[in-house]
């Protein structure tokens, strides 16, 4: 089993022992490494970022639009719930006896409804920030670094102290199909357990195996666990990133392709911060970093 698999199920049982199991099998599976790979072009992020502070945006402004979704694989009730037992629970609030047709279209449209209120709930009260476990992956110097015009942060995770960023850092777990909601939710009733947060991590961690290339890692920070109140997540704070401490970049990677006005402006930046800087070149090798010259 891979190790994901396992940490998802300790993490995922509603169990104090079984949590504190899944946060420590999570942390020896850390990398020592990871990137964030950024264009570089808005020194203000720059700026930020090379002192501890990280943008974390909205997920609903992420370039893939299913990210931390829950999607319905089946429009059929019986997947979901007893379609007898739910048929008269539904007869019982509209106070009448109803037709199949009619039942099966309201039935069907409610559970919609509440996938699409569960999806909207879920984004407003979370935000992300993403990382890589690899150095030279070509696609990414491309999507996240303008083209390979960008940068890439490098950040040493022992030295992360706060056990609290060192917990919300999450692996992406890649799969055929996104998980879904309505399914789980009845899966833990049956079960008599409650929804619980880590609910929502496990869909922040879900992804499609066409992202598979990206290696990701994620900063996952839930609203509600910073203090933060649902009637603020869903009314001012929506549809806004934000500026989250995390650590100082131990290195500065800059892209093969960087402009050099920009790439002096950034060197500066560094000096200040004491940051040590590489230069990535493709060679005949592949992508490789070197000294500065």
């Amino acid at each position: 089993m891979d190790w994901k698999d396992e940490f998802l199920r300790l993490y995922l049982s509603g169990e104090v022992e079984d949590h504190r199991q899944a946060l420590e099998l999570k942390e020896k599976n850390l990398p020592q490494k990871l990137y964030r790979f950024r264009p570089g072009n808005n020194m203000n992020f720059v700026r930020d970022e090379l002192l501890g502070l990280i943008y974390i945006p909205f997920i609903g402004g992420l370039n893939d639009p299913f990210d931390s979704s829950s999607l319905m694989l089946s429009s059929s009730l019986s997947d979901y719930f007893d379609s007898i037992a739910y048929k008269k629970a539904f007869e019982k609030i509209w106070g009448k006896e109803l037709p199949g047709d009619v039942y099966k279209r309201q039935a069907e449209k409610q559970l919609i409804e509440l996938n699409q209120y569960f999806n909207y709930t879920l984004q407003t009260a979370l935000r992300v920030a993403s990382f890589s476990e690899k150095l030279t992956n070509l696609p990414m110097w491309s999507h996240y670094a303008n083209e390979h015009k960008g940068i890439c942060f490098e950040y040493d995770i022992s030295k992360i102290v706060d056990p609290y960023i060192k917990n919300r850092l999450f692996p992406v777990k890649y799969a055929p199909s996104l998980p879904n909601a309505i399914a789980l939710m009845e899966e833990r009733m049956a079960e008599h357990k409650q929804p619980s947060f880590t609910l929502y991590d496990y869909f922040a961690m879900s992804k499609l195996d066409d992202w598979a290339y990206e290696k990701e890692w994620r900063l996952i920070i839930n609203l509600g666990l910073e203090m933060v109140k649902q009637e603020d997540a869903e009314g001012k704070l929506a549809g806004q990133g934000m500026l989250h401490w995390f650590e100082k970049p131990s290195k500065i990677y800059f892209g093969a392709k960087i402009p050099e006005a920009q790439k002096a402006t950034i060197k500066e930046l560094c000096k200040n911060h004491n940051i040590e800087m590489r230069q990535m070149k493709c060679t005949e090798y592949g992508l490789k970093d070197f000294p500065m010259e």
